[in-house]
């Protein structure tokens, strides 16, 4: 009989344990973006324990319809004082239904003030279904956790692993109750309609060939030899432009091109002349013509 009346008080205390909220300390947050990616800013204040010498942890257990990536996570240890870990599924391209869950640390020191930490959270791509918009998700709260030096007697060393990051920062970390002024939110993810298949597939493939057949006529207009005259024209152009600096004849099999430029700029004739200005310096190409040239400020 005593043993039975110990275990039930033990169980007792144990429950009261859980379900206390701590009125000195509080966790909220709020979520920036609708889309497939969101950043969960939270909100740490414990002020009891700020004379303890603590660090704070976030544990969080993500269903498989979202996820962190682990590069993210990375990142933000390399440039913030955040650390952050996950451990579960890592693969991004998988569909939910194939994934599976998360359980995310994310801690740092406990500040004075407000306590930020910063997760950002992907939505991964559901198949489609029939007669199926959306799913709803609801965000899980996240478990409090504080590792501090000095020993907190109200509560017991929590037995949930976390992960190596976090880890290291304290020897024991305690599982802290807390009160909350965030409401749930729900995370609205889009499927597929099946019965839409059909058309989907049909406007896709309308919509490709369309799209070769234009790019097919595009290639089909292109005329060769446009691009050969517009490559001989720059050719002569600078074969032209070093004789009148350098004074050298040069090697030209291309037939000389008019020049159109300012009233410096020198102009063919039918002859193949060109017609001198007053300042001019006369340069043959060793080729079948002879040009006369502007010694132009090119």
């Amino acid at each position: 009989m005593y043993v039975r009346s110990t275990i039930a008080l033990f169980i007792y205390l144990n429950i009261l344990n859980t379900i206390y909220c701590d009125s000195d300390v509080q966790v909220n947050f709020h979520v920036d973006g609708n889309g497939f990616h969101r950043t969960i800013n939270y909100e740490v204040e414990a002020k009891k324990y700020i004379n303890y010498d603590c660090h704070v942890a976030l544990y969080l257990e993500l269903p498989r319809e979202l996820y962190v990536n682990i590069d993210e996570l990375a990142d933000l240890q390399r440039f913030t004082n955040i650390r952050a870990c996950a451990v579960g599924e890592t693969n991004v391209e998988l569909f939910a239904e194939e994934a599976e869950p998360q359980r995310v640390s994310i801690c740092t020191a406990l500040n004075f003030d407000a306590t930020t930490l910063n997760l950002t959270i992907h939505q991964r791509y559901q198949r489609a279904e029939e007669k199926e918009d959306y799913a709803n998700v609801i965000f899980p709260f996240p478990k409090l956790l504080l590792g501090c030096k000095k020993r907190i007697k109200e509560y017991q060393v929590s037995l949930i692993d976390l992960c190596d990051s976090c880890v290291g920062f304290a020897i024991k970390w305690r599982e802290i109750s807390y009160q909350t002024e965030t409401k749930d939110y729900v995370w609205i993810i889009p499927i597929g309609e099946l019965t839409h298949r059909s058309y989907v597939t049909y406007i896709t493939l309308f919509t490709s060939v369309i799209g070769t057949l234009i790019i097919f006529k595009a290639l089909c207009s292109v005329n060769p030899g446009d691009d050969i005259h517009k490559a001989s024209v720059l050719l002569e152009f600078y074969n032209f432009h070093v004789q009148l600096n350098f004074q050298a004849p040069l090697h030209c099999s291309y037939k000389p091109v008019s020049l159109s430029r300012a009233s410096k700029s020198p102009k063919l004739e039918s002859t193949g002349q060109l017609k001198e200005p007053k300042r001019v310096s006369t340069l043959k190409w060793q080729s079948k013509v002879s040009l006369t040239a502007v010694d132009l400020n090119i």
